[in-house]
């Protein structure tokens, strides 16, 4: 049985003013569920077509939902999936959003990279340790939360043209607006 949204999802979708931002997070557990709810994305659409901004942010690490996953290809993992789960089987990201919001790690401060590749790799090594072991097995620990990620390769033209078809602005995040938290890179909230 199809999830339908609340009347206050509803009720909210109808008032909002500026902007709906969304995204920034894992592909299939988080964002998803949202959109395949009868009723999201139909309320998202109304709101940019009355002049509401819809803005997405693409998440910058790969995490194991969207491991080898291009932009590109989140996008159609995202279309394919609303289509399949709500009345709206003409669905597409377009419909409810102008504006993207991607890194390309070439553009990541060389010293942040370098932090990175540290920080990434004493992940890795934590992996290994017996007690980390011992948390994953005991779900003390989750290991989407401390598995160290590669940043998504990201092919700025291809992307720029692939959004530019559909109608959606991108914009790049700047090598200051991204920070390490936890080992992964990270959105700098105050500064995007």
């Amino acid at each position: 049985k199809m999830s339908r949204a609340t009347d206050k999802v509803q009720g909210a979708l109808e008032v909002v003013k500026d902007a709906i931002i969304f995204g920034d997070c894992s592909l299939v557990t988080s964002l998803l569920p949202n959109l395949m709810t009868e009723g999201v994305a139909q309320g998202m659409a109304d709101a940019k077509k009355r002049g509401v901004a819809g803005i997405f942010i693409f998440k910058i690490m790969q995490d194991i939902e969207s491991k080898g996953l291009s932009i590109p290809e989140q996008v159609e993992v995202i279309e394919r999936s609303v289509r399949g789960a709500i009345s709206w089987k003409e669905f597409k990201l377009s419909d409810i959003c102008d504006h993207v919001i991607a890194v390309d790690e070439n553009d990541v401060y060389y010293g942040l990279k370098k932090e990175f590749d540290a920080a990434k790799a004493k992940l890795a090594a934590d992996l290994e340790k017996e007690e980390t072991k011992r948390k994953l097995e005991s779900k003390e620990k989750k290991y989407s939360k401390i598995a160290p990620e590669d940043a998504v390769a990201v092919n700025k033209k291809e992307v720029e043209g692939y959004f530019a078809d559909r109608g959606i602005t991108v914009r790049w995040a700047k090598g200051d607006e991204v920070m390490l938290k936890g080992g992964k890179y990270a959105y700098t909230d105050a500064k995007l």
